[in-house]
C-alpha cells in the first residue's frame, strides 16, 4: 500500500518545516512549538504557522 504524505494532524508534535523531526523549539512571541533544533536553524523572521515576526527561538525540554 502506498503511504499518505506526512501531516501535522497525524504527528501533532511533529516539526511543520521537515515533518520527520519531533518539534521542540518554541517561537516567541507567538508560542507556537512548531520546529526541531535542525530545522530552526534556518534562517527564519516569520512563524510559519502564523507569520507572526519571530524575536527568539526557545528550546522546550521534555519533564521524564
Amino acid at each position: 500500500p502506498i503511504e499518505p504524505p506526512h501531516s501535522t494532524t497525524d504527528h501533532p508534535n511533529r516539526c511543520c518545516i521537515c515533518l520527520t523531526n519531533d518539534s521542540s523549539m518554541v517561537l516567541t512571541p507567538c508560542a507556537h512549538q512548531c520546529l526541531c533544533k535542525d530545522c530552526a536553524q534556518q534562517p527564519l523572521s516569520k512563524c510559519p504557522l502564523c507569520r507572526e515576526e519571530i524575536t527568539s527561538i526557545i528550546e522546550q525540554f521534555q519533564h521524564l
